[in-house]
């Protein structure tokens, strides 16, 4: 039994160790770019704009689809304009 718990607690701390490692690169990459880190245990990291869980990443994408579709579509359509 002891051995288990020991054997827990490695884990545990080992599984730490390594989301504050993905949580520092994610800081890095957000003084240069939008960087997010995206998990399914949001409570596992501090509340930032930048840490999402799945379906919040997939609503940020669809957006910036969307966003750059309608830049296309005004820019078509000023270029169209200045063509008459």
């Amino acid at each position: 039994m002891l051995l288990s718990t020991q054997m827990s607690l490695f884990l545990l701390l080992w599984l730490l160790i390594k989301a504050m490692k993905i949580y520092q690169v994610t800081l890095e990459g957000q003084k240069s770019q939008n960087t997010y880190l995206v998990t399914g245990n949001l409570k596992h990291f501090p509340s930032k704009p930048f840490v999402v869980s799945p379906k919040q990443m997939i609503d940020i994408m669809l957006k910036d689809e969307a966003d750059e579709l309608f830049r296309n579509i005004n820019r078509d359509i000023d270029l169209n304009n200045r063509s008459r």
